[in-house]
């Protein structure tokens, strides 16, 4: 991803991004991209993300987490509660995410925790 950008044309499109993605959560930047690449690939082969009440389970299950952790409390304390604009995540690098992190972000939430509106949609 960061690669792509530093390819990128518009230098001041790039510059400008590549300052926001340095500022970010690495699990969060890590997790977007692991998550749209899976959509991608399901959207290809018509796997379970090619349909919408799946894809909203997985971002759901996603964002439940990822409020729970570390790193969504230290970005509210860096930006809104110290302003300092210094957060301190962690991991504090990409090069740091693990896959396994990713997978246990979205995978399946106990059954009574998991987005239950599919029986409330005309599929």
């Amino acid at each position: 991803m960061l690669q792509c950008v530093q390819a990128e044309k518009d230098k001041d499109f790039a510059k400008n991004a590549m300052k926001s993605m340095s500022a970010a959560c690495p699990t969060s930047l890590c997790l977007s991209l692991h998550h749209f690449a899976q959509v991608h690939a399901d959207t290809q082969s018509q796997g379970p993300l090619s349909n919408i009440y799946d894809l909203m389970k997985q971002e759901y299950r996603g964002a439940t987490r990822m409020v729970s952790r570390h790193d969504f409390i230290e970005g509210v304390r860096a930006m809104m509660v110290d302003k300092d604009k210094s957060p301190k995540w962690d991991p504090k690098d990409l090069s740091q995410v693990s896959d396994e992190d990713l997978e246990s972000i979205l995978d399946a939430m106990p059954k009574e925790l998991e987005l239950g509106w599919k029986e409330q949609l005309l599929i």
